[in-house]
């Protein structure tokens, strides 16, 4: 799954089959911990695996560097835990 937040207030959520199936069995979702984000709109994209994930939100100019992509095509966290308040 990928979670991002963009210029204008936009949450972006990024889907993949594998990410479906883990929500339908656990009923959970996966939050980015203590984050309070002000979102105007909610972008959902969906793709059948990670590589045709990635290739859609290129295409539509979401930038992320090679190695956050290669983290996420390891099945690895990509956000930086933030320190409790």
């Amino acid at each position: 799954m990928i979670v991002g937040h963009g210029d204008n207030h936009v949450l972006l959520i990024g889907l993949v089959e594998s990410d479906l199936t883990d929500l339908r069995a656990r009923g959970a979702t996966k939050t980015f911990e203590g984050t309070n984000i002000l979102v105007k709109d909610i972008i959902v994209v969906y793709g059948k695996d990670k590589a045709e994930l990635i290739a859609l939100l290129q295409e539509a100019g979401v930038e992320a560097s090679e190695a956050v992509l290669d983290t996420y095509r390891r099945g690895e966290r990509t956000d930086r835990r933030r320190e409790p308040s």
